[in-house]
């Protein structure tokens, strides 16, 4: 195990610490340019600070409790796989937003989130069938010009799997098409909003779930198991019209595609 307490910058094109990255108090500044690769968990505890303005590299655990400034520049946390690293990690922000956020994870390795999480950039996913797993925090993008990307596309690389109560959230600042990079763990289902509206603070949240369906009417025999729930704030005179993907095992046994409608529940 690694414990950080002193003061200290990290001004080298490339740091790579192979224990446990612990800060219990110190002043760690990534510099521009400059990448600190930890190849197992990051905790920072208590008064520790750490300012990123490079990359952050780690293949464990993130766990902020600390003070951590994620967002300055173009700041990047990268989820990275490294030999012996476990599959399946955790994120807890503690509150503080990132940046950049970019999913290396390989072999669909997963980063579960342990508190919500917001991010001021982009999210990318670069690993083979990396995904960002919700359960029952909300991850918001809290620059309504932020992108969510894909190396080749999110089926292959990844996406933000909505296993729980929380919703993917995007802010939304003038009427266009937002999308949702969502679906559940097997599955790429994602929903696109075309929004308008008058807009203040305003957010456009939204999962996708195959359990818990709405009960469908009894003369029903045309329909998908599967639902999107979408929720706006701040939008007055709201108007969105949604169009989500589904797969072909999401069809009613028996059920005819042509036939099948949208609709909405309050």
């Amino acid at each position: 195990m690694q414990k950080i307490n002193a003061i200290f910058a990290l001004l080298l094109a490339a740091v790579c610490v192979n224990a446990q990255f612990v800060n219990n108090g110190a002043t760690v500044t990534i510099q521009a340019g400059a990448t600190l690769r930890v190849e197992t968990d990051i905790q920072n505890n208590g008064t520790g600070t750490i300012t990123n303005n490079g990359t952050i590299e780690v293949s464990g655990n993130f766990t902020n409790a600390g003070t951590a400034t994620l967002t300055p520049g173009s700041g990047l946390v990268k989820f990275v796989t490294a030999t012996g690293s476990p599959s399946n990690v955790t994120l807890d922000a503690g509150g503080d937003a990132l940046h950049n956020v970019e999913m290396a994870k390989t072999s669909n390795h997963t980063v579960t989130l342990a508190s919500p999480v917001s991010m001021s950039g982009n999210l990318s996913f670069t690993g083979a069938g990396s995904k960002v797993l919700l359960g029952n925090n909300n991850l918001t993008m809290t620059n309504g010009s932020g992108t969510v990307t894909a190396t080749t596309n999110h089926p292959t690389n990844g996406y933000v799997v909505t296993n729980g109560t929380g919703k993917f959230v995007k802010t939304v600042n003038a009427n266009g098409t937002i999308a949702h990079q969502i679906g559940d763990a097997t599955n790429y289902t994602p929903v696109s909003n075309a929004v308008t509206g008058t807009y203040s603070s305003a957010t456009l949240g939204a999962r996708v779930y195959t359990t818990g369906l709405q009960a469908k009417y009894a003369d029903a025999t045309d329909y998908i198991n599967r639902e999107w729930n979408v929720a706006a704030t701040g939008i007055t005179s709201y108007t969105n019209t949604m169009t989500g993907t589904y797969v072909a095992g999401d069809v009613n046994m028996g059920g005819n595609t042509s036939l099948i409608k949208g609709c909405t529940y309050p």
